[in-house]
C-alpha cells in the first residue's frame, strides 16, 4: 500500500486467470462431525455434515414436521434428510458386507440406528 497526497492506494496484481492460467476452484467446505455409537453399535461411526445449505435443511425439517402426512411420508422425509447429512460411515449388514452410503444404504439401516443418527445430526447442526 502506498500513500499519495494523503490517500492510501493499493496495487492489485492480475489474477492467474487474467494471464490465461486457470484460477483455483473455490468450493464451499463441507464440515463434519464424527458420531461414535455405543451399546450394540459400539465401534460403529458416522460422519454427519454440520453445515448443510439452509434451504435444503429447512425443506427437510418442513417435510419431517408436516402434520398432514402419514407415518410413511415422515419416514421417507427422515431418510431424505439423513441421506444428505451422512457423508461417511463404517456400517455393515447382517452378513458383514459394507452398506453403501446414500439413500439405498440409509434404507437398509434399522430404525433405532436411524433415530440415533438423526438426534446426533440435529445436535451437531
Amino acid at each position: 500500500m502506498a500513500a499519495r497526497g494523503g490517500l492510501k492506494t493499493s496495487v492489485r496484481r492480475p489474477s492467474a486467470a487474467a494471464n490465461g492460467a486457470k484460477a483455483p476452484i473455490r468450493r464451499m467446505p463441507i464440515r463434519t462431525l464424527r458420531v461414535e455409537l455405543a451399546g450394540d453399535y459400539a465401534g460403529w461411526w458416522a460422519d454427519v455434515r454440520t453445515n448443510p445449505p439452509m434451504g435444503r435443511w429447512l425443506d427437510g425439517l418442513a417435510k419431517l414436521t408436516a402434520s398432514d402426512q402419514s407415518e410413511r411420508q415422515s419416514m421417507e422425509a427422515l431418510l431424505d434428510v439423513l441421506s444428505f447429512l451422512l457423508v461417511g460411515w463404517n456400517f455393515v449388514d447382517e452378513e458383514g458386507e459394507a452398506i453403501p452410503l446414500g439413500r439405498s444404504g440409509t434404507e437398509q439401516l434399522p430404525l433405532d440406528l436411524l433415530g440415533e443418527l438423526f438426534v446426533a445430526a440435529r445436535a451437531g447442526i
